[in-house]
């Protein structure tokens, strides 16, 4: 149901579940708020009513504060009776479709549907179409220190990045669990008992490769940057002669 709410008549979405969002860019508010002044609110946020009569917001947390920037009394909300659940997979939505996705906000409520509702990886690629490897590298995402899992949000660390060094941290880990049954590497096929990266499991040589790969491509990266630096050092030199 569509209708016109008043400001003060709306909350910050349910602290339970936490804000998919780690990082607001203040200056894409501050012009949010502007164009909101001049042109009004054009898509309207998604709220649920609560007990008290207020509502909470789902979807729009970005266009509900630029609103009160710019002095708005009200709002247009979808109004929509949801559970819990239902709220998480409208923000994952919601925050997919994004000009610039949030993926730390879009990992924590994957990790919510998965540990707080119990829903498999599987079923929550099938509800959003994605990839099962995809999902589970947002999952992983959750272990990353606080100043990665900025970094993710900000946009300054990638999700691939992100992930290796997640990997590479369990695998650093003495205290690594391996199957105590035999089974084929994803790796190599041998039959062995492989130690288990989330849901991969590989035999020490393919770690060990895996490792090396890493390596490599760290140096090779390292040495194209160093290259880089020296031609534009080569080409600012001759600019200064001319």
């Amino acid at each position: 149901m569509l209708k016109e709410i008043p400001i003060e008549l709306i909350d910050m979405p349910n602290e339970s579940l936490g804000d998919s969002r780690l990082y607001r860019d203040d200056s894409w508010l501050e012009f949010l708020s502007s164009d909101i002044e001049r042109e009004d609110v054009f898509s309207p946020i998604i709220v649920r009513p609560k007990d008290n009569g207020k509502y909470e917001i789902v979807a729009g947390v970005s266009r509900f504060l630029a609103s009160k920037m710019s002095g708005k009394s009200s709002i247009p909300c979808n109004v929509l009776a949801l559970n819990d659940m239902d709220v998480l997979f409208i923000r994952v939505k919601e925050n997919m479709f994004r000009r610039s996705p949030d993926y730390m906000g879009i990992a924590k409520d994957v990790k919510r549907l998965h540990d707080s509702f119990g829903l498999k990886l599987k079923e929550i690629t099938d509800r959003f179409h994605l990839s099962k490897s995809f999902v589970s590298k947002l999952y992983a995402l959750n272990s990353l220190s606080p100043e990665d899992q900025s970094a993710v949000s900000e946009g300054s660390l990638s999700i691939e990045m992100a992930y290796k060094k997640v990997m590479l941290e369990r695998l650093g880990d003495k205290e690594f669990p391996h199957e105590t049954h035999l089974e084929a590497c994803h790796g190599c096929r041998r039959e062995i008992e492989p130690f288990r990266l989330t849901s991969v499991r590989l035999c020490m040589q393919c770690i060990d490769l895996l490792r090396s790969t890493i390596d490599k491509r760290k140096e090779s990266e390292k040495k194209e940057l160093e290259s880089k630096d020296q031609r534009l050092t080569e080409f600012i030199g001759k600019a200064e002669d001319e």
